[in-house]
């Protein structure tokens, strides 16, 4: 069972607010009963009506639902719940869970399992297929309409030269976005986007930066008309970078990797209206890592939570694609507390290994890896991270991330979780003497 810190349960709430509501509900005065049982907890909270509300957590995945108006997901009743459990666990019976409770559980865990599916009659099943060919088709022909006059865009580029395009306004890339959106490239779409909100930056030393956005773009754009002679997973992943999706059903169908996953961070990043957050994982016995996506809507209940720190046994399955790190939880067992395994990485061999990934990778952003005796040394504005055998590699540590590290470290040997980028690598996580801290956030 999963002993959760208070830390840990801080991390889960929606804002600071709904953490300082939540302690002010962590006494035992408040709650009329408490209760624990299927790998859940519960209990009924007195509010200000004459009825209680009901408070109810599912341990496996840390999801929460109360019966209070809150929109907040987890609401400061769940909040205490959770900080009374991590307190006192005593105080919370093993029984039968309530009616309310184990419904609400039961159509949970239903919903997590795959459900049979049952076969259309043969011809539904040909008129359906029909439909989806005739649609494939017709997005294909304007995929392929649309980066054909991207290749001619970039023509002009080469005639006219990068520098007047590093002056080019925010209006000049979204209307080239707009013209992907048109032509159903959504991840070339995006990466425009990207260029049009950094506009005002390029020409102030981002060069490189615009290079290297518009050097991919143009790979995806002369790999498209190859693409039937490529190898099978570089075809998933340049289909995959013009934006198109592959249905969950599809990934869920394959076979997956039963490990314990240590929960490395979260990192919240905001697109447009949609909350997208970024689990990390690594396997104990497989040794690989994997990344979760979560998109949230205003308003959305989040499907899951997973609590950096914490382990999840489960069996984990990949997105396809090169190399790929992206995937999902098929089948989630349970979470619960571990204790950090020796590692045995150097920071030169893992910068070799990095290098290694960029070069098969033509599309990667960012290496997880996992580095051991290392430390942090500040130096100005910059931190660097020094292998026992002398390598340094700079870290994009931001100002709160980079006192923190360097709070927890205090110049001893760490073991750290990195995501490594082309300009510096991200500190997402530093293990001391078999404790792991979060920093990614």
């Amino acid at each position: 069972m999963l002993n959760l810190s208070e830390e840990q349960i801080v991390a889960l709430a929606p804002d600071p607010a709904s953490v300082k509501a939540g302690m002010g509900l962590s006494a035992i005065k408040n709650w009329q009963s408490l209760g624990a049982g299927n790998a859940s907890i519960w209990g009924l909270c007195q509010g200000s009506g004459s009825s209680p509300y009901k408070t109810q957590v599912d341990l496996q995945d840390l999801a929460s639902k109360c019966s209070c108006p809150s929109r907040k997901f987890p609401c400061k009743h769940g909040l205490a719940l959770l900080l009374i459990y991590s307190r006192q666990k005593n105080n919370f019976p093993e029984s039968k869970p309530p009616d309310w409770v184990n419904d609400w559980v039961v159509r949970r865990r239903e919903k997590q399992t795959l459900p049979g599916i049952e076969l259309p009659q043969k011809e539904e099943t040909n008129s359906r297929q029909k439909g989806v060919e005739k649609r494939a088709e017709a997005r294909q022909n304007k995929v392929s309409s649309g980066l054909e006059g991207l290749r001619i865009w970039f023509a002009d580029l080469a005639r006219e030269g990068m520098l007047s395009y590093l002056e080019k306004p925010p209006q000049y890339w979204t209307a080239l976005s707009q013209r992907m959106i048109d032509a159903q490239c959504p991840g070339i779409a995006a990466r425009f986007q990207g260029i049009s909100a950094r506009a005002f930056q390029l020409s102030q030393n981002n060069e490189g930066w615009l290079i290297r956005q518009l050097a991919q773009i143009h790979l995806l754009t002369e790999a498209w008309p190859q693409i039937e002679a490529l190898p099978a997973d570089f075809q998933q992943e340049i289909r995959t970078q013009i934006g198109f999706t592959v249905a969950k059903e599809e990934v869920m169908s394959q076979p997956g990797i039963t490990d314990q996953w240590l929960v490395l961070g979260c990192h919240t990043t905001y697109e447009q209206k949609l909350t997208v957050e970024s689990y990390w994982f690594w396997g104990i016995q497989s040794g690989k890592f994997g990344l979760y996506l979560q998109y949230i809507a205003p308003g959305q209940v989040p499907a899951t939570r997973f609590v950096p720190g914490a382990c999840v046994s489960g069996e984990w399955v990949y997105y396809p694609g090169i190399n790929p790190v992206r995937g999902l939880f098929k089948q989630v067992a349970g979470t619960h507390d571990w204790q950090m395994p020796a590692l045995q990485q150097t920071l030169s061999s893992a910068s070799a290994q990095v290098a290694q990934a960029f070069a098969a990778h033509p599309f990667l952003e960012r290496v997880p890896v996992w580095v051991s005796g290392v430390h942090f040394l500040a130096e100005e504005k910059q931190t660097w991270l020094i292998g026992a055998e002398g390598v340094a590699v700079p870290t994009d540590l931001t100002e709160d991330q980079r006192w923190l590290v360097l709070a927890l470290t205090g110049g001893m040997d760490s073991d750290a979780f990195c995501l490594a980028g082309e300009s510096g690598w991200a500190i997402a996580g530093i293990c001391l003497q078999h404790q792991y801290y979060p920093i990614l956030s």
